[in-house]
């Protein structure tokens, strides 16, 4: 079996521990396949602070759902969760009156809690969705482990425990102490009552 030492690591592994790469002598990168997942994630985390390189990668993936066929597949997909569409969350989202940057994240989408919403910028919402998965028996989220995230408080303290932003999570019905009101936080007044979050959350 060939084998060889990857250079990041220092550590001798099979070749099938390497991507393959047709312009290297042996036909493989000479960093392991470890040692590339590291690095890439460690570069996404210092790229998703880049306004810039974000709309890029938007631009890239709304591409990519067209040219690929994915839009195909939306008819079924809105059928699903037909209930994101309805007037009520619509409404909710409009009145609270976020900033470009900001995006209101559901935690339970039950009749009653369409104005119960926690504020992320849009790299802290899209990294809580690749934590969790949506039950649509409950129209609650489950964690990674399947466990269902059924408070308010398990959900933020799910959500901030996998979040590495140096901005938190809060709820639009709280405001960070010293600190003026956002504009999700000046228009609370027209959002439902929601449950305290932990006090270990800066909110």
């Amino acid at each position: 079996m060939k084998t060889k030492v990857c250079f990041k690591c220092g550590i001798e592994k099979p070749l099938t521990e390497f991507y393959k790469h047709k312009r290297m002598a042996d036909g493989h990168l000479n960093k392991c396949k470890e040692c590339n997942k590291t690095d890439v994630k460690k570069n996404y985390i210092v790229k998703i602070e880049d306004p810039a390189w974000l709309e890029k990668e938007r631009a890239r993936g709304r591409d990519k759902y067209k040219r690929l066929g994915y839009v195909n597949q939306a008819p079924h997909y809105e059928e699903k969760f037909k209930f994101r569409k309805s007037a009520a969350f619509k409404n909710a989202h409009r009145d609270l009156k976020l900033t470009k940057e900001e995006e209101a994240h559901h935690w339970n989408y039950n009749k009653g809690f369409e104005r119960d919403i926690i504020i992320l910028n849009k790299s802290q919402h899209k990294r809580a969705h690749q934590q969790m998965v949506l039950d649509t028996e409950f129209l609650l989220y489950r964690t990674a482990e399947l466990e269902l995230l059924d408070t308010k408080e398990k959900h933020l303290n799910y959500i901030n425990k996998h979040l590495t932003s140096k901005t938190p999570p809060h709820a639009n019905k709280n405001k960070k102490p010293n600190q003026s009101p956002t504009r999700a936080t000046r228009s609370s007044h027209r959002q439902r009552e929601a449950t305290e979050p932990p006090d270990s959350i800066d909110v």
